[in-house]
């Protein structure tokens, strides 16, 4: 006789023999993998359920002793086994599965934040050009300034990188300690139209700035304590054919922090040799940029429309907002003031140009003097009959 179970296992109906004769082994490896049962019997009808007999046929001694061969504790040896063994398998999996997740917290707790950090590796020690950099800049700093036009209140310094930078911001070089601040005209040349000072004079005209003695500017400078103090900043003198302007603050000494001056003579620069850049591009304040310099000589168009003769050509970075910023040499000696960039963007393509440092030691001390540049040009007088040459200076 071969009788059938008709089990629900994993949600899925098989038939599963109850005799054994023949079949032990394939039964066996089936029931533990969960597979269907080889050679199974024909589809039994869906009113059949449970215990299904057919006719008596073979259950004899032979399949008793087949059934006798397995191990009793391992396989079922008649349908009533099967739904107990089905039943005490089910049971144990539970119990194995609710194990494992019990454990599972005790195990996840038992690993730290420390344990799945990796260690950080002592930093190495600065290279001798890191720490001349380092030095150079700690030094200058101080004398960089912030150079802001009043005519744009409302707008300050950036903070965030897409806020938009008005015209206007730019940089400045702390002069001497009476509080004399070096800048570019252009950065404050908004202002200084506003008290009449016509962008488009003729760049040869004598009359003095109708701004000198107003207030164009606020100026930030570093005090001693390495906080930021802002000040009202007064024209002293403007040369808008060499793009440089003379402000004055009313800043205590200490928080005057002059640059020392190099030269830039032919033959004390060179092509190739280190430079820093120092400003404010796009109201980032104290920024730094290195590079080389990459020419000598340049004739630079500035954004006033004149031409200003042995120009700096570098490829330190420099952007809106450094105009007017300290170029160094590497002695942290003042050889320039940066002043233009030429790039098809409006930011820096590594070509910037700065104002020869012996232009800016002619031009500054005649602006703080006198509040123009007076240049010696050969004049010719005509009167009646008689035709003179005489030497007279022509501002411009």
């Amino acid at each position: 006789m071969h009788c059938y179970q008709l089990l629900n296992w994993a949600g899925t109906s098989r038939i599963m023999p109850c005799s054994l004769h023949s079949q032990r082994s394939s039964f066996a490896s089936c029931w533990f993998q969960g597979h269907n049962v080889q050679h199974k019997p024909p589809k039994l009808p869906p009113s059949h359920r449970g215990h299904v007999c057919g006719p008596v046929a073979t259950c004899h001694a032979h399949q008793q002793q087949q059934v006798q061969e397995l191990q009793p504790d391992t396989l079922p040896q008649t349908c009533s086994d099967s739904k107990q063994y089905s039943r005490r398998y089910l049971l144990r999996a539970a119990v194995g599965a609710a194990a494992a997740v019990s454990l599972w917290p005790a195990v996840a707790s038992a690993v730290t934040v420390e344990d799945v950090t990796p260690a950080i590796a002592p930093s190495g020690p600065l290279t001798s050009g890191e720490q001349s950099i380092i030095t150079i800049f700690n030094t200058a700093a101080p004398a960089v300034a912030s150079v802001f036009d009043v005519t744009l209140m409302g707008r300050g310094p950036s903070t965030i990188p897409e806020a938009d930078v008005p015209e206007g911001n730019g940089s400045g070089i702390v002069w001497d300690k009476s509080g004399h601040i070096v800048t570019n005209y252009h950065v404050i040349a908004s202002a200084l139209a506003k008290f009449g000072a016509s962008p488009n004079a003729p760049l040869s005209s004598s009359a003095p700035n109708p701004a000198v003695g107003k207030r164009v500017a606020l100026v930030t400078l570093q005090g001693p304590n390495g906080l930021q103090q802002t000040y009202d900043a007064v024209l002293v003198g403007a040369d808008r054919s060499r793009d440089l302007a003379v402000l004055q603050v009313s800043a205590p000494a200490d928080s005057l922090t002059p640059l020392m001056l190099g030269s830039s003579e032919p033959g004390v620069l060179r092509v190739g040799q280190l430079c820093l850049a120092i400003g404010n591009p796009f109201g980032f304040d104290k920024t730094l940029t290195t590079g080389v310099i990459s020419g000598l000589n340049r004739d630079i168009r500035s954004q006033l429309g004149s031409t200003i003769p042995g120009g700096i050509q570098t490829d330190a970075a420099i952007n809106p907002g450094n105009s007017g910023g300290p170029l160094l040499d590497s002695s942290g000696r003042l050889i320039g003031v940066n002043t233009a960039i030429f790039t098809p963007t409006g930011t820096s393509a590594g070509v910037g140009f700065a104002i020869p440092v012996d232009t800016v030691a002619s031009v500054v001390p005649q602006l703080i003097t006198t509040g123009r540049v007076l240049r010696p040009s050969l004049g010719v007088q005509v009167g009646k009959g008689i035709s003179a040459v005489s030497a007279g200076p022509v501002c411009c």
